[in-house]
């Protein structure tokens, strides 16, 4: 179990305020689900079960999460095992 701890990521938020306003336009139920897997990329952003994609030529953020019709986006820094979460956006809004 140590193990899995030290390979945990801090998770922060970028803006709050941007963050807030997002998560404002989600429905409880999508939310809460949307933390879960948050939390769930908190302890392995590489596991099977959270669906993570690597951007290429997206400037805002190197990394996004696909639950459902909503996409998280956030940039990972690998020394600090630190996950900056930018935007969550209903996907018709991110691409």
């Amino acid at each position: 179990m140590d193990s899995q701890r030290s390979m945990a990521y801090r998770i922060v938020i970028a803006d709050e305020r941007i963050w807030r306003k997002d998560c404002g336009k989600i429905p409880k139920e999508q939310l809460q689900q949307i933390l879960r897997k948050i939390r769930a990329l908190a302890g392995d952003p590489w596991a099977g079960n959270v669906q993570v994609k690597q951007l290429k030529n997206e400037e805002l953020a190197d990394f996004r999460l696909r639950i459902g019709e909503y996409r998280v986006l956030f940039q990972k820094d690998e020394e600090q095992r630190v996950i900056t979460l930018l935007r969550l956006l209903h996907r018709s809004k991110l691409y």
